[in-house]
């Protein structure tokens, strides 16, 4: 009977021993199994921690990206435009370049027919001074050969006098020669009065010696033209010029031009 008891406390004791046991390797497992769990959350956590990190710099990059590429197209843009202006730029510099060496051509036609009339006047007043002699008023104003011409000899002692003197014709023959020599200049014979009341018989012998180079020494009547003025002394004058209306055309053609 005691070993009866005894044995079943014995089992009793075993299992109760056991049971102890098991428990504490539970409570153990579990204490594992929550730090276990704890270092899971823990990396969890650093996980989506890291995760957030990485969805912000992607963000952030995408961000920048987008920017790139609007600062790209913006370039591209202004480097479209920037061409076109060159382009533009270099046309206009072009189209001036042309326009330059057009106006360096006309002013170069200018220049030379200015500089052949001043030649053709030099050669006319060489040739008045050889047949008149060098004691001749003859003057060059603004390309023009002018010679005052001896009212005394041409219409007499009597200064309302238009009728040319026979004495006249010498001199006349001379200048004739002259300006027959000289087809392309144009001839302005002018009187001048330093009174409106004289101003017609200034006129007149103008006149006068525009027909006898006309009819006598056949001068064309497109040439020469008589002219009265007032003036700062009663003169007649012969001025023997280049065909400046036909420069003046000219001139004011290449103007319009440009």
């Amino acid at each position: 009977m005691n070993k009866f008891y005894i044995s079943v406390l014995f089992l009793l004791i075993t299992i109760f021993t056991l049971q102890g046991q098991n428990k504490k390797e539970l409570q153990a497992e579990i204490e594992s199994l929550k730090a276990t769990l704890a270092t899971t959350q823990s990396s969890l956590s650093e996980s989506r921690k890291n995760e957030n990190v990485s969805l912000a710099r992607a963000e952030s990059f995408e961000t920048q990206l987008e920017e790139l590429q609007i600062t790209n197209a913006q370039l591209l843009k202004n480097m479209s435009t920037f061409m076109e202006a060159s382009t533009q730029k270099t046309d206009n510099i072009g189209r001036a370049l042309e326009t330059l060496r057009e106006k360096e051509a006309k002013l170069k036609t200018i220049n030379e027919t200015t500089k052949a009339n001043d030649s053709t006047a030099l050669m006319l007043l060489t040739d008045f001074k050889k047949s008149l002699g060098e004691e001749a008023a003859i003057t060059v104003e603004n390309g023009a050969v002018s010679i005052k011409l001896d009212k005394a000899l041409l219409f007499g002692s009597n200064a309302s006098n238009a009728k040319l003197a026979i004495d006249a014709t010498p001199m006349l023959k001379k200048l004739a020669t002259v300006l027959k020599a000289h087809r392309a200049m144009i001839i302005s014979v002018e009187g001048t009065s330093i009174s409106g009341t004289g101003l017609d018989v200034a006129t007149r012998q103008a006149g006068a010696l525009v027909d006898v180079f006309t009819t006598t020494h056949q001068i064309v009547p497109e040439r020469i033209r008589a002219v009265g003025k007032i003036g700062s002394a009663d003169a007649l004058y012969l001025k023997v010029h280049p065909n400046f209306d036909a420069f003046y055309l000219m001139v004011r053609s290449d103007m319009k031009q440009k």
